[in-house]
C-alpha cells in the first residue's frame, strides 16, 4: 500500500488516499512526461512506475505497482490539445445560510451541506475557473 503519491502537475482527482487506486488527470499537449513519486507504507517494498513518459494525445495509463503486496495504482492521463476548454473546475462555491463539509476546495467534488430546518431555498454562488464554462445546478437529495 502507498503512504504517499505525488506528481509534478496539479489537477489529479481524487485527492490521494492509500485506499483509492484509480486517479484521473488531464494535461495539455505540451506535457510529455509526468514525474511520479510513490512512497510505500513499508520502506522495504519496491515501487515500479511505468507509462509516465512519452505521453501521446488521448488516453494514457500510468501504472504504479507496489511489489510484494500485488497492489496496483493507476493514473488515467488524458493528454489533449483542447486543455483550456476541458477545465470544468470551480473557482468559487458558496451557499448562503449553509455550511459546506468539507470546506470548498476545487479538487473536491462531493460535499455535505448543513442548513437550518426552516430553510426552503438555497442561494448558490458557483464561479467556474474557465470563463466560457456554463454552470448548471440541479437538485439532488
Amino acid at each position: 500500500m502507498l503512504k504517499n503519491l505525488r506528481i509534478n502537475h496539479e489537477g489529479i482527482l481524487p485527492s490521494f488516499s492509500p485506499d483509492i487506486t484509480e486517479y484521473y488527470l488531464t494535461v495539455s499537449e505540451d506535457i510529455n512526461k509526468i514525474d511520479v513519486e510513490a512512497i510505500p507504507e513499508d520502506p522495504n517494498l519496491k515501487v515500479e512506475i511505468t507509462g509516465n513518459d512519452n505521453l501521446k494525445i488521448g488516453e494514457n495509463l500510468i501504472t504504479i505497482n507496489v511489489t510484494g503486496e500485488d497492489e496496483i495504482y493507476n493514473i488515467h492521463v488524458l493528454k489533449t490539445d483542447n486543455y483550456e476548454t476541458l477545465n470544468n473546475n470551480l473557482e468559487v462555491l458558496s451557499i448562503e445560510n449553509g455550511l459546506l463539509d468539507p470546506p470548498f476546495d476545487s479538487n473536491i467534488t462531493e460535499y455535505k451541506l448543513e442548513v437550518m430546518y426552516d430553510v426552503k431555498n438555497l442561494n448558490i454562488l458557483a464561479v467556474p475557473e474557465n470563463e466560457d464554462a456554463i454552470i448548471e445546478i440541479s437538485r439532488s437529495i
